[in-house]
């Protein structure tokens, strides 16, 4: 399996198998790191109601959704990890099959 990279001080960045992983969206990044940091899987509604805390839930709900597609397309679909159940208890997180490291980078 590749590994993937996230580089979180500074100007972050993204490398999946020694190349650089282009994100668009700033929440898309944050999420991963969020999920990358948090190191277990996370309810969507609580990743929607951070993210987009002055949105109503639907609509934070889609916005997730969307970054979420974009995280899982950018990353080959094999980092990220999301149930069907949109308000399961382990609904979303980032595989991880390396040590984490507390700094920069952190290798999941």
């Amino acid at each position: 399996m590749s590994r993937l990279k996230l580089y979180l001080l500074g100007s972050p960045h993204i490398e999946c198998a020694g190349a650089l992983v282009a994100i668009r969206r700033r929440k898309a990044l944050a999420l991963l790191a969020y999920l990358a940091v948090a190191g277990q899987p996370q309810r969507r509604d609580a990743l929607a109601a951070l993210l987009w805390p002055d949105s109503a839930q639907n609509p934070a709900r889609k916005a997730l959704r969307r970054d979420l597609s974009e995280l899982n397309l950018a990353l080959g679909g094999q980092w990220l990890q999301a149930s069907s159940a949109p308000t399961g208890p382990c609904a979303c997180g980032v595989s991880r099959n390396a040590a984490r490291r507390p700094m920069t980078p952190v290798e999941t």
